[in-house]
């Protein structure tokens, strides 16, 4: 992995000595759109003779398991801070970690750290994951002049979840038109080709790119094929950034279940971008507790899902892909704040689709309500999974290297 961090130009960067294709997301709070980004770039350099760079300004990425063709490049990560303060986010305040900076500095200096990247690479193309729908203009703003400048055939493609992360108003839809119009050759739409109907339902203003759009199916981790232990139950928020109260409930809920099944045991797995000081306070209320145990992060954790009796997430689209593929069962607590019902949705389509038994309102649940469940859930076999596209990376790949050859921009 390459860190620039602590630099404040690209020049140490190596050039590649095969096409250079970039990867990029503005994410500043979970993961899903970084490791979805590094499954599309795997299977890219298996299909093509590219290199692929993942670019974001999180902090850390799993490493494990991907080409040596696919580089990491950390931006200077953005820093969480606790805030009581009622907002749409209303566990953190998102502030800068170079001195002297604030955080819209920073995105600044993103953009600066992207365009540079892309004078220096003159990638043949670029997936810009999420964008345009973060409304995030100015962290790619620079980069896409940069390559229309050095590449001006390079291939632009828009990366779509499906579901928005929120609600736009007219002028929103406008803007968000304007700039799909104007930048995105294509938008690679991560969800099973059959639910297309439905995504231009909800979201109507994308109906004059139709033409643009391909569905490749949910970027899914590998089946898992481990053997299932009694008794362990997980619970798991994602990045955890916003997750501290969620995490409580399930504590107190197993609490109350474990007095009938004293023999289970909660593993806990809270997130890397929990604040330390909200961590300190879980790990002090519940850390010394019978048969729960609290930690941060656990390499390769999507792929181990199906070793556990029961888990408890969240509902990010990475957390819902990867418990359709273990056949475990499953709690989901979504995600909900005005306006950004994107985790209900989600957790909704999965359930009908068999990898989810219960969505429940974290906001409206006791612990009392919870641990029935966790009675209820495990007392059941896991549902029949129904059948879903789940080769999102590899067509998604496939879909580029078609276009990068007839644009002509792939070695012969």
């Amino acid at each position: 992995m390459v860190d620039l961090r602590e630099v404040e130009d690209v020049a140490g960067i190596p050039r590649p000595d095969r096409p250079a294709f970039l990867l990029a997301s503005s994410a500043r709070f979970g993961y899903g759109h970084v490791a979805r980004s590094l499954k599309v770039a795997g299977a890219l350099v298996r299909r093509a003779p590219v290199t692929a760079y993942v670019v974001s300004p999180l902090p850390s990425f799993e490493s494990d398991g991907y080409d040596p063709h696919v580089q990491r490049i950390g931006l200077p990560p953005f820093a969480l801070a606790s805030t009581a303060a009622p907002r749409r986010w209303p566990i953190v305040d998102v502030v800068s970690t170079l001195p002297g900076r604030s955080a819209s500095e920073l995105t600044l200096h993103h953009a600066r750290l992207l365009a540079a990247l892309v004078n220096r690479l003159k990638p043949v193309g670029v997936v810009l994951d999420h964008f345009p729908f973060f409304l995030e203009e100015a962290f790619y703003d620079r980069a896409l002049a940069a390559l229309h400048e050095v590449s001006p055939r390079a291939l632009v493609c828009a990366g779509f979840r499906g579901v928005a992360s929120r609600t736009y108003d007219r002028a929103e839809q406008a803007r968000l038109q304007a700039l799909l119009d104007r930048h995105a050759d294509l938008v690679l739409v991560y969800t099973d080709p059959h639910e297309a109907r439905r995504v231009f339902r909800r979201h109507p203003f994308l109906a004059p790119f139709r033409s643009r759009m391909r569905f490749v199916g949910y970027v899914c981790p590998a089946r898992s094929r481990a053997r299932r232990r009694r008794g362990r139950v997980l619970a798991t928020f994602g990045s955890g950034v916003d997750a501290a109260t969620t995490i409580d409930l399930v504590c107190e809920a197993f609490a109350i279940f474990r007095r009938r099944h004293p023999r289970h045991t909660l593993e806990v797995v809270t997130g890397g971008r929990l604040t330390d000081s909200l961590f300190a306070k879980l790990v002090h209320q519940h850390g010394g507790e019978r048969g729960i145990r609290i930690v941060r992060f656990v390499p390769g954790l999507g792929r181990r899902m199906g070793r556990y009796a029961l888990v408890v997430a969240m509902g990010g689209y990475n957390t819902l892909t990867e418990l359709y593929q273990s056949g475990t069962r499953s709690i989901v607590l979504p995600r909900a704040y005005p306006g950004n019902d994107e985790q209900g949705v989600l957790a909704r389509r999965f359930r009908t689709l068999g990898a989810v038994d219960h969505v429940v309102a974290a906001a409206r649940c006791r612990p009392s309500h919870l641990a029935r469940l966790m009675d209820e859930t495990l007392a059941r076999p896991p549902a029949t999974r129904r059948p879903l596209d789940t080769r999102g990376a590899e067509q998604a790949a496939a879909v580029i290297v078609t276009e990068l050859g007839r644009r002509r921009l792939l070695p012969a």
